[in-house]
């Protein structure tokens, strides 16, 4: 396969893959099985990209300003030559038009910040800096608790009510 029909496989597998609620793996398998003549480099070049843009997703929906599979996979090819990937003809993507050509430019000109939680690639609540409380478990049988909450008291233990095995952190 040439370069511009893998990543016109790779778009179509996005738009699949973000528009449905399935598990992704189960739509990227199943549209390898219904397309038997890829090789099978094609379809380890296919599967990395797919899953290396389903991981940052958060980060190039970012950088694109949309959640459009086809501008976030212009995000993801910043640094390649989008006039080799869209193409346009019977296997490639469709010729950039005037605005994706601007966004891919000023893709790789401008020098980005992003927000914490886009940074860490995780949801806002994850990335927002609050303290949340931690059970551990104790074994009794080898540790008494109270020598456990004393090893702990950096982090204000605390016992809990439901059982004897279980101390919380804040």
């Amino acid at each position: 396969m040439k370069t511009a029909a893998r990543y016109k496989a790779v778009w179509e597998l996005m738009t699949a893959v973000f528009a449905d609620r399935q598990p992704a793996d189960n739509i990227i398998n199943a549209y390898f099985r219904e397309r038997r003549f890829i090789g099978s480099g094609d379809r380890r070049f296919i599967a990395e990209k797919i899953w290396h843009i389903i991981r940052r997703r958060r980060r190039l929906t970012f950088e694109a300003g949309s959640a459009d599979p086809r501008k976030l996979l212009i995000a993801y090819l910043k640094d390649e030559d989008p006039a080799e990937i869209f193409a346009g003809g019977e296997y490639g993507l469709p010729p950039l038009n005037d605005d994706e050509r601007k966004l891919a430019a000023a893709l790789r000109t401008e020098e980005r910040t992003y927000p914490p939680a886009v940074e860490c690639e995780c949801p806002d609540w994850a990335a927002a800096g609050k303290k949340f409380s931690v059970c551990w478990k104790t074994k009794v049988l080898k540790q008494c608790r109270p020598r456990i909450r004393r090893s702990a008291s950096g982090c204000r233990p605390a016992s809990t009510l439901t059982t004897a095995w279980l101390i919380r952190t804040a």
